[in-house]
């Protein structure tokens, strides 16, 4: 692990974050000798494409001062623990639909010691819904593979009128943005900009909304549906 070490204080990490980093991508590759996780298992790669990555709204100065994050889709804590270990004057709630990973993500937390975060099983266009989630977030973060128009249904009901999206997205970041105009519109969110994440030569993006109206009751739809038949692209 001394080359993830290495890029990350050389990209001005602070060194206590770093090194519980790099006990967390310990864990990672321990578990994932059992467990499906990750592809990215050199140092290096984790370092930029797992780590660096994950941080891009920290780097970015798209995160409150204080205020509450949930993480949609976190999959093996990505990006959440490693912005939980930056930023820990923050609240952070990891959702993932599948219940291993969610456990994983609270022997990770547990293991590091880390204490604002907790990890939450779910579907999202299910939570959103409900009393204790909807509207009550500052921030709603999705690294998850799928379109930007299929993401703001599933995500945005999270969000506190004011509050910001943010959606991590790779080369195609320009033409799903653009289809998402429709989306963005029905669901209440004003597109606040496309900011450059790139990390060692990788194509990322953050594509940052705020939340300034309400959605329509309907929304969001049943995940069939909305994977079928995306806001603004349904089929003819």
């Amino acid at each position: 692990m001394d080359k993830l070490r290495e890029i990350l204080l050389a990209e001005d990490v602070e060194a206590e974050a770093v090194q519980k980093m790099e006990e967390y991508a310990k864990i990672i590759l321990e578990t994932n000798k059992t467990m499906n996780l990750t592809r990215i298992t050199e140092p290096a790669e984790m370092a930029h494409k797992h780590f660096l990555d994950s941080l891009a709204p920290a780097r970015l100065g798209l995160l409150p001062e204080r205020g509450a994050v949930l993480d949609v889709g976190s999959g093996a804590g990505f990006p959440g623990i490693p912005l939980a270990i930056l930023r820990p004057e923050l609240e952070w709630t990891l959702l993932d639909a599948q219940r291993k990973k969610v456990d994983f993500i609270t022997m990770c937390v547990d293991r590091l010691g880390i204490t604002n975060v907790r990890a939450l099983q779910g579907r999202a266009e299910e939570l959103s819904r409900t009393q204790d989630f909807h509207g009550k977030f500052d921030i709603v973060a999705s690294r998850a593979v799928a379109s930007l128009s299929v993401l703001l249904e599933l995500c945005t009901g999270f969000c506190r009128l004011g509050g910001k999206f943010l959606a991590y997205k790779g080369a195609e970041t320009q033409a799903e943005t653009e289809e998402a105009k429709e989306a963005a519109k029905a669901l209440g969110m004003r597109l606040l900009g496309i900011y450059d994440a790139a990390v060692a030569g990788q194509s990322h993006w953050i594509v940052a909304y705020e939340k300034i109206k309400e959605a329509p009751a309907k929304y969001p739809r049943a995940f069939a549906k909305i994977k079928a038949a995306p806001i603004g692209l349904r089929k003819k």
